[in-house]
């Protein structure tokens, strides 16, 4: 976490070279073009595999299919023109009471632990802040880290009321969740404002899935369409209502 720069480096040199033979100079920065992903560059006062690390866990945070063969690749590239100091490291697992967590040389462990706690929490788990956070000591303890855990993020919808993300929440799950209550209470939410409530937590931190739906059961009587922002249960017991009332035969089965 030191600050480091160029103008240093060479002065360094400079006063080993005043006293004793200097037989190369400093070298980089080094900069690679990744085809259909982005461009990357190491500086001479930077480490090739830290760098590699970083970049590769924010393409595939992005979406971007990085492998650890494409990271060997861009680790062999930078140490043919320059001083490497060590390799890549991982995939490292960890033990947790509920299950294992393993995150790959080419993944932010942040996410992966944003994403794993997300997908308890949603199976019924119980998960918080704290257990992310030890988890993610240990992997930083035994890799390279670019950010913190991110959140809990607070969203005011006008009109209707407060909607906050926890780390350990998926952001799909909670605007889905508070939709259907609002839905249920009358206020009139629309799947585009939906999309605008997921991209505000989406543009500060990780999401897992997209919003689902419409879905669509087709009963003997007629089809249900349950729609993003609707309470499943709500709807059926909507048309369950208006069934009876208009004489069709329904039953809780």
């Amino acid at each position: 976490g030191l600050q480091m720069n160029v103008e240093t480096m060479l002065a360094a040199l400079e006063w080993f070279c005043a006293r004793r033979s200097c037989h190369r100079p400093i070298t980089g920065p080094h900069r690679l073009v990744v085809n259909g992903v982005g461009n990357i560059t190491v500086r001479p006062f930077q480490d090739p595999a830290a760098v590699v690390e970083r970049f590769s866990a924010q393409a595939s945070e992005m979406g971007y299919g990085i492998t650890a063969d494409a990271m060997l690749q861009m680790l062999s590239y930078f140490c043919e023109r320059r001083s490497c100091h060590r390799r890549l490291t991982g995939p490292w697992t960890l033990q947790l009471d509920v299950a294992n967590v393993t995150v790959r040389p080419f993944e932010e462990p942040a996410y992966v632990i944003e994403r794993f706690s997300s997908a308890a929490t949603a199976a019924g788990l119980q998960m918080n802040v704290e257990t992310m956070l030890a988890a993610l000591e240990w992997f930083c303890a035994r890799r390279s880290c670019h950010r913190p855990i991110t959140g809990p993020h607070r969203l005011v919808v006008n009109g209707v009321g407060n909607i906050t993300v926890r780390p350990f929440q998926d952001p799909a799950a909670v605007v889905e969740r508070f939709s259907a209550q609002a839905s249920e209470m009358g206020y009139g939410i629309t799947a585009d404002a939906m999309l605008q409530m997921l991209s505000y937590f989406c543009e500060r931190r990780s999401c897992h899935r997209r919003l689902t739906g419409p879905w669509t059961l087709q009963l003997d009587v007629a089809n249900v369409t349950v729609r993003p922002f609707e309470e499943p249960a709500y709807v059926i017991e909507r048309f369950s209502s208006a069934a009876t009332a208009a004489g069709l035969q329904m039953n809780v089965e």
